[in-house]
């Protein structure tokens, strides 16, 4: 093995290959590789391989791929001596392997139902084509969106930007009349105003309620318990208020914050960067009953009208007063037309509300939600959106999710 001054060149052009091969490599990955392989050092080639794999793998079917680029590198190192002709041939021999991973899908044999799996089918008609099933590996952009924010890269993160779908406008039934294509009732004047112009009254109308958007706040805790996941979840609440909808941002950890129109900017980053600096208390303490009851006084009514609905993120960590946070969480239920708890700590199968923070929210609002990933919160938004009343659902709804 060559020494370590001489290793880091081809070292780099390798890390930059796994880049290409889909592996999420920023700056503090490859500076913690860099790093590990410093501190074991070269010549024991399966301990390097162990300390830059820990550095820079981060899901299982990574393992395989970054193994034998592993054994690809160390092969070049050794027989070539041009760094130059090493880097090139190592990149040129892992965008091969991407190629092919990403080319030939994985074809599985169902077998025969009741034989072995080699057995024809049919009564032994061998020209009959066997069953095949077909798997592909999930795209990128698939994997970011089901992936825990918490576990994501600085890249990853970064790459989230992408992952934007059409989401539906929560709209709920007005009372207001317009016309409609279909009714129970004539719109009578409707029909008379045609027949002035035609002179028949073949046409029917009819009469029916407007649907109308409905308001949306998000109540957003971005203390220090919840950093791994507050800067995705107000780029998602960016990307709803991009989208035009009826949407109000609050931030809080110590004191209330609204932060709406900061994150009406159409650049994500520059719209995220200012609304962090309209922040000063961003990853501090928590205190949700002060900051629900500052909403209360200063905000509700201006805000929660029209079938509003309010979503409260957060882990249910909270330093304040029990007595407070219940009050002013059931006050806020009677003002709102439904409160959804919504906490990325349903990442884990085994959590439980054990925290007296936990229980009366669970107590107080009408539905809980998963909140630790991009689909999971495309799912509360859809769930959300519905024309009726949601149904009570406290601890009942914390069960139920699991998976999701």
């Amino acid at each position: 093995m060559p020494e370590l001054a001489g290793f880091t060149p081809a070292f780099l052009a390798f890390l930059r290959g796994l880049r290409r091969l889909g592996f999420a490599l920023g700056p503090e990955e490859i500076s913690t590789a860099i790093q590990a392989l410093a501190c074991i050092g070269v010549e024991h080639p399966q301990l390097a391989r162990a300390a830059v794999e820990a550095a820079v793998v981060r899901q299982p079917e990574q393992i395989p791929l970054f193994r034998a680029a592993w054994q690809q590198f160390l092969v070049l190192i050794q027989r070539a001596p041009d760094p130059w002709l090493s880097q090139n041939t190592l990149t040129a021999n892992i965008a091969r392997m991407r190629q092919e991973r990403l080319s030939r899908p994985s074809v599985i044999w169902m077998g025969a139902e009741g034989g072995a799996a080699d057995a024809p089918r049919d009564g032994g008609d061998p020209d009959l084509a066997p069953d095949l099933a077909v798997r592909r590996g999930a795209s990128r952009d698939e994997r970011l969106q089901h992936a825990d924010f918490a576990r994501l890269t600085p890249m990853e993160q970064r790459e989230m930007r992408r992952t934007r779908g059409h989401l539906p406008t929560p709209s709920r039934v007005g009372h207001r009349w317009a016309t409609a294509r279909r009714g129970r009732q004539l719109d009578l004047s409707a029909m008379a105003e045609a027949a002035r112009a035609t002179g028949e009254w073949y046409r029917l109308r009819y009469r029916g309620r407007k649907v109308v958007p409905r308001p949306v706040v998000i109540l957003c805790d971005v203390s220090g318990s919840m950093e791994p996941y507050s800067r995705l979840l107000l780029r998602f609440a960016h990307t709803l208020l991009a989208q035009r909808g009826r949407v109000e941002v609050f931030v809080f950890s110590t004191r209330l914050t609204r932060i709406t129109r900061a994150l009406r900017m159409h650049d994500p980053d520059r719209a995220l960067e200012d609304a962090l600096r309209l922040t000063p208390d961003y990853a501090g303490g928590t205190r949700i009953g002060e900051a629900v009851r500052t909403f209360n006084l200063e905000w509700s009514r201006r805000i929660l009208r029209r079938g509003a609905r309010v979503w409260l993120v957060t882990d249910g960590f909270d330093t304040g007063a029990p007595d407070l946070l219940g009050a002013e969480v059931q006050r806020l239920r009677k003002l709102a037309r439904g409160l959804f708890w919504l906490t990325p700590t349903l990442a884990d199968p085994a959590y439980q509300p054990v925290t007296t923070a936990a229980q009366t929210l669970v107590a107080a609002v009408d539905a809980v939600f998963p909140a630790y990933s991009w689909h999971t919160l495309e799912q509360t938004w859809r769930s959300t959106a519905m024309h009726e009343a949601p149904a009570r659902a406290g601890l009942g709804a914390l069960k139920q999710h699991r998976g999701g």
